[in-house]
């Protein structure tokens, strides 16, 4: 999340915890991002891996000093978003290195506590998070221990890692950055192998855990849009929110493997999410992503077909975000990430809020990460900040190890089975196969033009 800056001020604190706090000033990034973000993903040198922590804390709560947060209008309250407030009497000869304290508001609530850590000084193979969580924990002193903290995690997760994630969460497995009790989790859709045998022309090596990962992120967000509440948006409708954009990940590790398939076959990313999706009828398309109208008050220079209609109703049907994000030439004239720019027409967009921005894998500058946020994770207190953090870290670099292992041992043995003689001739697994004629339920049939199904009317 960004923070813009603010202008200057002071609360009081209506907490027993806190007596006094100061707004000292704005605070630009709490994620793993550099001030710079404006080269090409495919030419720009890939940063190192980062991580950054936030910790919200619901009791620690402020009046603004003057006037009370309940008369205030809503650009008056999203002023104090962001903003950096000092705790007096606390934190003596206890510097802060990496993180600071800011308020945060929701809806009708005065503004909140979030401790955040600036994860573009937080580098992922380091271990310097559980550190950052000591240093926390000593400001705060011992009003600290007791308090219920709700933590999110951004950080740079190859697509590997992030299959890992929701497979964890949809089985309710232990992960750290996987949320265990949400509704949400029993729709998570993982992509298999299997979910991709109809579509012949695609090559059996090219579907990679990187691969998977990609489809099982994307199908669960077309596939949970229909249950989205238009007051939160789509960013609340999974734990996990990318904030590199869909088009990017789109364009660097899946496009060209979906070229023939596509092509060839008469295809479309669509026909392929709706099948991964197990949607039923091809009822999918009819799906949508929504937003409050009246939240939708951002400019977004960027014009679509339908721009209009879309932002007037505060919905995105899933088959024209996915028809536009291929570029699919049948329906759409532009490739564009509708879900993000749609996203970005609220006060607080965030999906895709990076656009092409990803960073490396730990300890290999050439492989690529984008960039996710993990939300709703496990609760924890004051007194357990500093293990959980470093847990987080933990488990990340785990998780960029095995996806380094996965890109890496296939290449390998490919080199070794090239350089092979005298074995006799060798299956080639990756050859594509023949395209499917596609299928449509009874009463439809395909409609080449847009490679859908369509209703054929009375008879």
């Amino acid at each position: 999340m960004h923070f813009a800056p603010r202008g200057p001020g002071s609360f009081r604190s209506i907490s027993s915890f806190l007596a006094v706090l100061a707004l000292t000033g704005p605070i630009h990034s709490v994620l793993a991002i550099p001030a710079s973000v404006a080269a090409p993903h495919n030419k720009r040198a890939l940063d190192v891996p980062g991580l950054g922590v936030e910790l919200e804390i619901t009791r620690i709560i402020y009046d603004p000093q003057g006037k009370k947060y309940e008369d205030m209008d809503s650009d008056r309250r999203e002023q104090l978003k962001g903003a950096i407030i000092t705790p007096i009497g606390f934190g003596k000869d206890h510097p802060k290195e990496n993180w600071d304290i800011t308020a945060e508001i929701s809806g009708t609530n005065k503004p909140f506590t979030e401790i955040i850590t600036d994860g573009r000084k937080n580098e992922i193979g380091k271990h310097g998070t559980k550190n950052l969580g000591e240093q926390i924990t000593t400001y705060m002193e011992t009003k600290f221990d007791q308090l219920a903290i709700a933590p999110q995690v951004t950080a740079a997760m190859p697509l590997e890692g992030l299959l890992q994630v929701l497979n964890d969460g949809k089985d309710k497995k232990d992960n750290v950055l996987a949320n265990k009790g949400a509704s949400y989790n029993d729709k998570i859709v993982i992509a298999t192998k299997d979910s991709f045998k109809d579509f012949g022309k695609i090559k059996g090596d090219d579907i990679t855990d990187e691969f998977l990962g990609f489809f099982s992120l994307l199908t669960t967000y077309c596939v949970v849009a229909k249950d989205n509440d238009e007051r939160n948006g789509p960013k609340r409708s999974l734990n996990i929110m990318p904030r590199t954009d869909f088009l990017s990940m789109y364009k660097r590790f899946i496009e060209e493997k979906l070229r023939a398939e596509i092509s060839e076959c008469g295809n479309s990313l669509y026909t392929i999410v709706s099948a991964v999706s197990g949607v039923a009828d091809d009822k999918l398309k009819d799906y949508e992503f929504k937003w409050k109208p009246d939240d939708l008050r951002n400019k977004v220079d960027q014009d679509w077909d339908g721009k209009e209609d879309m932002v007037k109703n505060g919905r995105l049907r899933v088959d024209k975000f996915l028809d536009t994000l291929q570029m699919n030439d049948k329906v759409a004239q532009k490739q564009l990430d509708l879900l993000k720019l749609m996203d970005l027409l609220t006060r607080h967009g965030q999906i895709g809020g990076l656009n092409d921005r990803m960073e490396s894998v730990v300890n290999d500058p050439s492989l690529p990460a984008p960039i996710f946020e993990f939300r709703d994770l496990q609760a924890t207190n004051g007194g357990e900040v500093a293990k959980r953090m470093g847990e987080y870290e933990d488990k990340a670099i785990e998780m960029h190890k095995k996806a380094k292992i996965a890109r890496t041992v296939p290449a390998l043995a490919a080199v070794i089975a090239a350089n092979v003689a005298g074995m006799g001739k060798r299956e080639d697994v990756s050859s594509p196969g023949e395209c499917k004629p596609m299928e449509c339920p009874p009463g439809e049939v395909p409609l080449a033009a847009t490679g859908k199904c369509v209703d054929v009317g009375p008879y």
